[in-house]
């Protein structure tokens, strides 16, 4: 596997969540109020309504990995607590490397980095970054669609950006 390659490709490979937050006002059940019962009192009597409350999404733990002491461990880490999530997220990055390895997109800027199908590829040059960047949007999104669909490769791919 090519963990430097993984690693650079991280920053690439970001899934956006979306997260909705959702309100919900108080039936007269939740109010404690009975509206024929009540009919009668007086303004102030009437308990008053409370404010919509916001579901917040809790916060998420800290991830242990992210206190591995290299990132080649923290990707160790990850992958060891993530197993379900590995093969749909290798399937993803291959989506998103043979996508922007396509001669359409940044074959030629990429080929001694990103295309390359050494062990041990080297850093992106400026110019590969800058070829990923601006044609890497249509890769980026069917990664992104490949690991957005199971949970385990969203939280694999949470856990792998926290590697530094």
């Amino acid at each position: 596997m090519k963990v430097a390659s993984i690693i650079t490709a991280l920053a690439l490979f970001a899934i956006a969540c979306s997260s909705t937050t959702t309100t919900s006002e108080p039936t007269t059940e939740q109010e404690g109020t009975n509206p024929k019962k009540d009919a009668g009192a007086k303004e102030e009597d009437k308990p008053t309504k409370p404010a919509p409350v916001e579901e917040e999404e809790p916060e998420p733990e800290p991830l242990a990995c992210s206190e591995e002491s290299t990132p080649q461990a923290c990707v160790n880490c990850c992958a060891q607590e993530h197993q379900a999530g590995v093969e749909t997220y290798l399937d993803a990055y291959d989506t998103l490397i043979n996508c922007l390895c396509q001669p359409s997109k940044c074959a030629t800027e990429c080929a001694e980095s990103t295309c390359s199908d050494a062990e041990n590829p080297p850093e992106p040059t400026e110019e590969c970054l800058a070829c990923e960047e601006a044609k890497g949007t249509e890769c980026q999104q069917q990664a992104g669609q490949k690991c957005s669909a199971s949970q385990d490769c969203i939280e694999l791919n949470n856990c792998l950006g926290t590697c530094q």
